[in-house]
């Protein structure tokens, strides 16, 4: 369970302005600021890393939740996206207004069972689409596309941008 302190910080990091959350990063990564930054094509094929890699422990600068550090970093600041693989619709914040809006809007769409379906997550892919080597970068995805196992192909289905991943920190760091 989670202490009064921690979801503190959380709100202040959600509300923390775009600019503010890229200078901290770029004063406490000055040697590998500005991340990559780029827009993916359609049809790309990508593979979630495997479960050796431990993609999940990673933690964003000041544990940002990776979808919010891509937002900042990309500068998109409306809560409603897309699964840059699969298409569905999801969203940054499922308890916004316009998530809870779109879901009484679209009462009979069948890829969802439980408001949890729709929380988009910053997924982790390498960078060079093979390996670890050259790093990762951070992409929207759904919570099935991100849970596909490494050998599914993914393709970019609803082109967006990808941000590379600096700053991150292992475990509880």
């Amino acid at each position: 369970m989670r202490n009064l302190q921690e979801v503190i910080v959380e709100s202040e990091l959600k509300e923390m302005k775009p600019e503010d959350y890229q200078k901290d990063l770029q004063e406490a990564y000055p040697d590998s600021y500005p991340p990559q930054i780029g827009l993916l094509d359609k049809g790309t094929v990508f593979h979630n890393p495997s479960e050796v890699e431990h993609t999940g422990d990673r933690k964003a600068f000041k544990s940002m939740p990776w979808i919010d550090y891509w937002r900042k970093l990309v500068g998109y600041k409306d809560v409603h996206l897309r699964c840059i693989f699969c298409g569905r619709d999801i969203f940054s914040d499922i308890s916004s207004s316009k998530c809870m809006s779109w879901r009484m809007e679209h009462p009979k769409e069948r890829n969802y069972m439980t408001k949890d379906d729709y929380q988009a997550v910053g997924g982790h892919y390498h960078k060079n689409g093979h390996d670890n080597s050259d790093g990762y970068i951070i992409l929207p995805v759904c919570k099935t596309c991100n849970g596909k196992s490494d050998d599914f192909d993914l393709k970019v289905k609803s082109p967006d941008f990808f941000v590379e991943e600096i700053g991150a920190t292992e475990g509880n760091g």
